[in-house]
């Protein structure tokens, strides 16, 4: 974990966990915060020691990295925590325990380990909630407005030109309790409740122009007015308009109709300059807030960037170090005296040109400063950094030079962790089992690995500056227009040629990576599969095999049913014969009559002939697979059977419900060999129902439908159905239910080579017996 131990220096959490919640790295910071060693800890599971850790979310959390590649967050508005810490503050922390954003990344993919970076977000929270606290105090305060005006016994109310915008309960006991309805709807206004006696100067249709000429004009502030009971009440008025509202005026009415109260008056006076004050010194301090933040966030920048400054102002000689510098320089209570006191820090002979870079930019030989150095803080830890200094300012306002300087250790230590994973990575680049051939921007070779040296058997010196197209290692010019040239990024099988003309099958990966706008570099990846390609064409073998002895299986059946169908037509021809031989012994028979007996012998040889060519038809080896007629194929095999179904009083009813001719792409002879497999297996199940009911009337239904992109088949028998415990076995090789009579591959390869036609095949029992559906993909034939 050395390489971590930059984190060390970083003011939030990080561990590394693996997918067992095992602690890898423990950094300082949760050692500070949780009061636990590393060394404790590190070994350990984190239950051990945070029991109340949500380590089934964390679980998920950690698959979710691993599979997906991507980062996890834990939030703290929905969580609360990851781990639970104590709250840090003495006093007046709103929460008991930390409340934390965790960010979990892969670490080592290899070990399946990541890195856990917790951030404390207790404070940012606490302010949240001051805020809310806040607003609920105002909405308090706004209520305990309300009800300080509804007390009031003066009337007070604010305005705008056309409506009543707010007002106090005295002020509804003067006008009456729906005087805003009938102001607000334009039905009413306050001059018509006020008396044109000699108090009034001018004469106004509204009240909100009156309160607005006495705003600008030395109109008195006396009015009578006549209240809902129809008594005259004088009052004295003050008026003013709201802050950032002008159209809005706030008035407030003093009942002197009794009582003159001048020191009320007075009073009023009094309040108004107060509350002027307190929005003036309002601003003050938000101005003064806002100065505080700032200063407090440019601080946290410069500790968040690991940099710092100071000021050395030219007219008193005074010199500012910020808090930032200070930790640059390990020391936290640094107080300068002068610049030789940071000059004293620079390593070596850097001391005396960093003096120079400042002595030529405060004389102005210089706009600005640039420069990498190295220092060496107070406990004597050497530390690389980037200075940069600028004078501000102008002779008369008074100069001051302003240098900034960037801790780079982390990025160098950073920088040493790249180059490390970089040598790591060349390792395994050539170590590794795939072919790998990086070409750049103009397909010029730039790397190859040792597996690829050994796949093409060339020298790495030899590949290196060429173009792939120069090597000749793809045999076909059409696959390297299509797959290397006018590639973009994809997954090909090609063929391999090597240097001294051997060929391998290879999976070819085309990845593209840009470096920027202009530069790209392609990324071929070769993996041998030569062996795989060798077991898949056995494999296919082995299959076929298995094809023709199911057909070899078939044969035997086969061959009685040829010996069923030709068994009529041979009486027949054994009858005619002796007839004609009678004729001709006889004399009797005429030549017409011998004549229509030769042609019944005919039609019969004819018959045993087409028979014949059928069977010859289904034991062809025919392995070119191409579109055939579905619904002719299955009448054929069909028609084959029909004699040795009805010799056991089984029917066969084929219902087609397509509209027209549909067409399957696959092996015809290989699909009627299916097709006899199933009718032989529902013969069987008819049979053995027969042995036991000798009443029992076989019936085999096949129905064909579909849409215009799949064809279905259904084959439906009354054998009494497939028990349950081997229904989902019948496709399984070397299943049977027939004892030494069967070999168990039937079915299998039935659905073998359904499978290979792009189809699906399934199985299901029906009330009486059992449905075999078979689904294929339709092709539409050309028409004639």
């Amino acid at each position: 974990m050395a390489s971590l131990n930059y984190l060390d220096h970083i003011l939030n959490g990080a561990m590394v966990l693996d997918e067992n919640l095992n602690v890898h790295y423990f950094n300082h910071w949760l050692e500070v915060q949780t009061g636990i060693k590393r060394a404790d800890i590190e070994g350990s599971p984190i239950t051990d020691y945070f029991p109340d850790i949500n380590s089934g979310m964390l679980k998920r959390k950690l698959k979710q990295v691993f599979l997906l590649n991507t980062p996890a967050f834990i939030n703290a508005e929905a969580e609360k925590y990851l781990i639970k810490i104590p709250s840090r503050k003495l006093t007046g922390s709103l929460f008991p325990f930390m409340l934390q954003n965790a960010v979990i990344t892969i670490y080592d993919k290899a070990n399946r380990q990541a890195l856990c970076m917790i951030y404390d977000q207790t404070s940012l929270f606490e302010t949240r909630t001051n805020l809310e606290i806040s607003a609920a105090n105002l909405a308090e305060q706004h209520l305990l407005l309300q009800n300080t005006m509804d007390f009031q016994t003066n009337i007070i109310f604010v305005m705008s030109e056309k409506r009543l915008i707010n007002w106090n309960y005295s002020f509804m006991e003067l006008f009456g309790y729906d005087i805003d309805e009938r102001i607000n709807s334009g039905a009413a206004d306050l001059m018509d409740f006020i008396t044109h006696d000699s108090y009034l100067t001018t004469k106004e249709t509204s009240f909100y122009s009156f309160i607005t000429k006495s705003l600008e004009s030395d109109i008195t502030n006396r009015i009578t007015v006549t209240d809902t009971n129809g008594k005259e009440r004088t009052f004295i008025f003050s008026a003013r308009r709201m802050p950032e509202r002008e159209n809005y005026i706030i008035v407030s009415m003093t009942d002197i109709t009794r009582l003159k109260n001048k020191e009320k008056l007075l009073q009023d006076i009094n309040n108004e300059l107060s509350r002027r004050y307190d929005e003036k010194n309002i601003e003050l301090k938000k101005l003064n807030f806002e100065l505080t933040r700032s200063r407090d966030q440019l601080q946290l920048a410069q500790e968040v960037a690991r940099s710092g400054s100071f000021e050395y102002f030219c007219t008193d000689g005074t010199i500012k170090v910020s808090q930032g510098m200070k930790n640059i320089l390990g020391d936290p209570d640094f107080k300068p005296n002068s610049v030789e006191d940071i000059h004293r820090f620079f390593h070596g002979n850097h001391a005396e040109g960093i003096k120079k870079l400042c002595q030529k930019t405060m004389e102005n030989k210089m706009d600005s400063f640039s420069v990498f150095s190295e220092i060496i803080s107070k406990s004597g830890r050497k530390k690389p950094v980037d200075i940069y200094g600028k004078v501000l300012g102008s002779e008369r306002e008074g100069k001051r030079l302003l240098v900034t300087m960037q801790d780079l250790t982390d990025i160098r230590e950073l920088e040493k962790q790249i180059k490390d994973k970089e040598r790591l990575l060349a390792s395994l680049f050539d170590i590794a089992d795939i072919g790998f051939l990086i070409l750049d921007s103009e397909g010029v070779i730039m790397r190859v690995n040792r597996e690829f040296a050994r796949l093409t058997g060339y020298a790495e010196q030899e590949i290196l500056g060429r173009g792939l197209d120069c090597l000749n290692i793809i045999s076909h010019k059409s696959d390297y227009e299509k797959y290397v040239r006018n590639a973009a990024e994809n997954t090909s099988e090609i063929i391999l040629t090597a240097k001294d003309g051997s060929q391998k099958y290879a999976y070819m990966n085309v990845t593209r990576y840009s470096a920027d706008e202009k530069t790209t570099y392609s990324v071929y990846a070769f993996t041998d599969i030569t062996d795989r390609i060798s077991i898949l064409s056995e494999q296919k073998d082995q299959e076929q095999l298995l094809i023709q002895q199911s057909k070899m299986a078939a044969m035997g059946e086969m061959i009685g049913v040829i010996g069923h169908q030709w068994k009529q037509p041979l009486n027949v021809l054994n009858l005619v014969l002796d007839n004609i031989k009678d004729s001709i012994e006889t004399g009797k028979g005429d030549f017409e009559e011998i004549i229509r007996m030769t042609d019944t012998s005919l039609e019969q040889v004819r018959f045993m002939a087409e028979t014949i060519d059928d069977f010859r038809n289904f034991f062809s080896h025919d392995k070119d697979p191409r579109p055939f007629d579905l619904i002719s194929t299955v009448n054929n095999t069909v028609r084959l059977l029909l004699p040795l179904f009805a010799v056991r009083g089984t029917q066969i009813e084929v219902e087609n419900k397509l509209s027209a001719r549909e067409a399957v792409y696959g092996v015809a002879n290989e699909f009627r060999h299916c097709i006899i497999n199933i009718l032989s297996n529902a013969k069987d199940a008819i049979q053995n129902r027969v042995n036991v009911q000798r009443d029992f009337s076989g019936q085999v239904r096949i129905v064909i439908d579909g849409d215009d992109s799949m064809i279905s088949v259904r084959i439906y028998d009354n054998g009494g159905g497939i028990p349950k415990d081997i229904i989902d076995h019948i496709f399984d090789p070397y299943f049977t239910t027939k004892g030494d009579k069967g070999t168990g591959i039937g079915m299998y390869m039935v659905k073998l080579i359904i499978r290979k036609m792009d189809g699906d095949i399934r199985v299901n029992n029906t009330e009486d017996g059992a449905c075999i559906t078979i689904d294929l993909p339709s092709i539409k034939p050309k028409r004639d």
